[in-house]
């Protein structure tokens, strides 16, 4: 079954900088189950936890923009973006 995942706890977050950020990708099915990683819109491999959760801290005007979650398993994968927008400075 392709994987189907989604995004918690939304899709576009706005925090104000200094904040700790967590995005969770949720697996709501693929079987085989699918491996989540997370990605910068470069395609660079971000540090995560095995269960899907990706953790910002602290968040800056750096840590803005876009995160991409893909799920893949034999059958395919799957994507959702995720959007970050970082109000203030945090000096």
């Amino acid at each position: 079954m392709l994987p189907k995942i989604e995004i918690m706890p939304a899709r576009r977050l706005t925090v104000t900088g200094g904040e700790t950020v967590i995005f969770r990708c949720v697996v709501k099915a693929g079987n085989p189950p699918p491996a989540v990683v997370w990605e910068t819109e470069e395609s660079q491999p971000l540090n995560s936890s095995d269960d899907g959760v990706l953790v910002i801290s602290p968040a800056n005007g750096n840590s803005q923009g876009k995160y991409i979650c893909k799920a893949t398993n034999v059958m395919g994968s799957a994507e959702a973006v995720a959007l970050l927008i970082v109000q203030g400075n945090q000096c």
